[in-house]
């Protein structure tokens, strides 16, 4: 296959980052295509995880948070515990890949897509209520408290990819429009409260790695 063939052309790697391409099914049910993400090209050569992340954040973008998005060795996901939390209903992704990357010190890529994503419109991910933004909430509280633990081994552009990863994931659920129907004020209250991602030592560390317009913005998101 494409994926063993990169393995081998790249010799031992922790993870293989790879391309995917997203669309809909039809009124016949037939595949239409309507993009393709990836995180990493086959150009970048063998890199570490963490530098991975910060040619992301420098380059402006988000990282594809999706288990189909790389092979990991199995080995070095148990070397390193590396285990998603069986007990997140959605977001478990966002919380687990960035995890793998930060400790992943070589990370290859395939280019060629090896995964077709359909978007359906009643997925987990559309049809949100009250304990899925919980469960939002619960993965960026863990973003941050890793962050917060391992914020002295972390350069720079790395605390600044994390806090923008972490503040990211929970606003896009917490303010985007087509949502904010589907949640009462008291379930919105009760998911910023879960996450702490505004208060104490880990909202000034996360405050401090922001961008300039979430700094800005910072009164709104502490409301």
């Amino acid at each position: 296959s494409d994926i063993a063939a990169a393995l081998a052309r790249y010799g031992k790697l922790d993870v293989l980052s790879c391309a995917y391409r997203y669309g809909r099914l039809d009124e016949k049910g037939e595949w239409v295509a309507q993009g393709e993400k990836n995180n990493l090209t086959e150009a970048g050569g063998v890199i570490s995880g963490a530098a991975m992340l910060v040619g992301l954040y420098r380059s402006g973008r988000n990282l594809v948070c999706n288990s189909y998005s790389a092979v990991c060795r199995r080995e070095f996901l148990l070397e390193h515990r590396l285990r998603q939390d069986e007990n997140l209903r959605l977001f478990e992704d966002n919380e687990w890949l960035p995890r793998v990357l930060f400790a992943a010190e070589r990370v290859g890529a395939l280019d060629k897509p090896c995964y077709r994503y359909i978007r359906r419109r009643n997925s987990l991910s559309t049809t949100l209520n009250g304990s899925a933004l919980l469960s939002v909430a619960e993965s960026s509280r863990k973003l941050a408290e890793f962050f917060d633990d391992n914020y002295e081994n972390m350069g720079r552009d790395v605390r600044r990819f994390w806090s923008n990863h972490t503040l990211n994931g929970f606003l896009w659920y917490y303010f985007n429009l087509r949502y904010r129907s589907r949640f009462t004020w008291s379930e919105r209250r009760a998911a910023r409260r879960a996450c702490r991602l505004f208060t104490g030592r880990i909202g000034w560390r996360l405050f401090c790695s922001a961008t300039p317009k979430k700094r800005l913005a910072w009164p709104l998101f502490a409301l």
